[in-house]
Parts: structure tokens; sequence; C-alpha cells
């Protein structure tokens, strides 16, 4: 079982109406837990990381919707891509 937690501050730039560009830094953790025998979670700090975050993406917004892409590095060691859906108030 795996669980990531980040904590990211990202910048927002209009392309053109409907299209924006993200670039994010901040602290993040990729927190790898492992079951035992006794069927506790484990945290393998071996495959574990902390440090910088960086996110690189791109948001879509159409009415109140929000469609977006990111790509996101923990230390250069780990890289993800995250789908994402939002709406706006």
């Amino acid at each position: 079982l795996m669980a990531c937690n980040k904590r990211t501050c990202a910048i927002s730039y209009k392309l053109s109406i409907p299209l924006h560009l993200r670039f994010g830094v901040g602290m993040g953790a990729h927190e790898v837990y492992w079951e035992d025998t006794e069927k506790r979670m484990v945290l393998n700090k071996d495959y574990s990381i902390k440090g910088v975050d960086v996110s690189v993406g791109a948001m879509y917004v159409l009415d109140r919707i929000n469609v977006s892409v990111d790509f996101v590095s923990t230390q250069a060691k780990t890289f993800e891509i995250r789908l994402g859906i939002g709406g706006n108030f």
C-alpha cells in the first residue's frame, strides 16, 4: 500500500481564455507502507522519500469546471502524473 502526502504552492499563467499553465514548488513526502505478517502497516524507510516537490502542469477551465494534468516529482526520485477535476464557485 502506498500513500503520498504533498504540500505544494503553485502559480498559474493564463495562455488563452480556457488554458492555464501551472508551476509549483513545495515540500513533499512519498511514504510507502507494507503490511507485516501480523496485519500491521509498517513504514518502509528504504522506499520512502521526503524533500523538495516540483510540479508542472496545465489546467483547462470550462465555465465552472476545471480539468488539470500535472507532472510531479519529489527529490527527482519519484515521478507521478496527476489528473484532477475541480469547480469554481
